[in-house]
């Protein structure tokens, strides 16, 4: 995924090409089968989804997921590793029918909410802790690009 610094960072393409092309290579590298970029940046504000079609349809993510993680300023979440999420978010992924889910802040210079990258899939499979460091790293990398 050390690719998509390198396509963050290059100012030939428009930054709309950028976040869509580094959303949809991160899906697929986590083999994930829904990706969402939220930006709520000040002065550069968008929705991005990428892999299932009923995102576009829908909000795309459990609020209570998105919630969590926005509290603890990072975080893996998994329906199925207990003890990550409690009440309201482990319900709100089952309503969702979400097995797994992978969530990482965008946070500016001075820890400013710019928004969220997350990923999710229905099938039995999990993240790990080393794809939680690669979407870390990746929502650090489209933060700065949007200092």
């Amino acid at each position: 995924m050390s690719e998509l610094t390198e396509v963050l960072n290059d100012d030939s393409m428009a930054v709309e090409a950028r976040l869509k092309f580094c959303l949809s290579t991160a899906r697929r590298y986590l083999n994930a089968e829904r990706g969402c970029l939220m930006i709520t940046r000040t002065g550069y504000e968008t929705m991005m989804h990428d892999g299932d079609e009923d995102l576009n349809l829908k909000f795309p993510f459990s609020r209570h997921v998105v919630g969590e993680v926005m509290t603890r300023r990072s975080g893996l979440v998994s329906f199925q590793s207990p003890g990550q999420l409690q009440g309201d978010a482990v319900a709100s992924m089952k309503a969702h029918g979400v097995r797994a889910a992978l969530c990482a802040p965008l946070l500016g210079p001075n820890d400013e909410d710019y928004g969220i990258i997350y990923f999710d899939t229905r099938l039995g499979k999990e993240f790990s802790e080393d794809h939680l460091a690669r979407i870390e790293e990746l929502a650090s990398a489209i933060s700065s690009i949007l200092v």
